[in-house]
């Protein structure tokens, strides 16, 4: 049986550790994150004094989950077919795959009262590999 505790920790620890890697700081995540939301507070997994500046205005949120609900549109950004089945898919070789160059713009449902209609999602290692760039820019 799966600990879902200690399974959000280890997934926590390795998006701080890429952003340790791609940023070079000493960027960590929150001691018992998920202890604090139950007390009202919006913290998310990092510690924002220690995130680098271009990432310090937005909460961190660490998913850790063997089923990701967005994996149709992945697997059909990697693939470039939308009738792509998971079975298909999973016979695929990493060649026949566009691994590091997707990017899902999710719409939010109008009841979420989202006011920014659109969530992107990505690579990690992709999002934070751009937001260096721009940092470095600025500089």
């Amino acid at each position: 049986m799966v600990n879902s505790k200690n399974k959000g920790r280890r997934g926590e620890y390795e998006y701080r550790d890429l952003i340790r890697s791609i940023f070079n700081t000493k960027t960590d995540r929150v001691p018992g994150s998920g202890g604090f939301k139950s007390l009202g507070a919006n913290t998310g997994d990092m510690l924002s004094g220690s995130l680098p500046k271009v990432l310090k205005p937005y909460i961190q949120e660490v998913k850790y989950e063997k089923t990701l609900r967005l994996f149709p549109y992945i697997m059909q950004c990697q693939t470039g077919n939308s009738k792509i089945t998971k079975e298909e898919y999973l016979k695929l070789e990493k060649k026949d795959l566009k691994i590091r160059d997707w990017m899902v713009a999710y719409r939010c449902p109008a009841e979420y009262n989202i006011p920014k209609n659109f969530i992107i999602i990505m690579p990690a290692v992709e999002l934070l590999g751009l937001l260096k760039e721009l940092e470095d820019l600025r500089k």
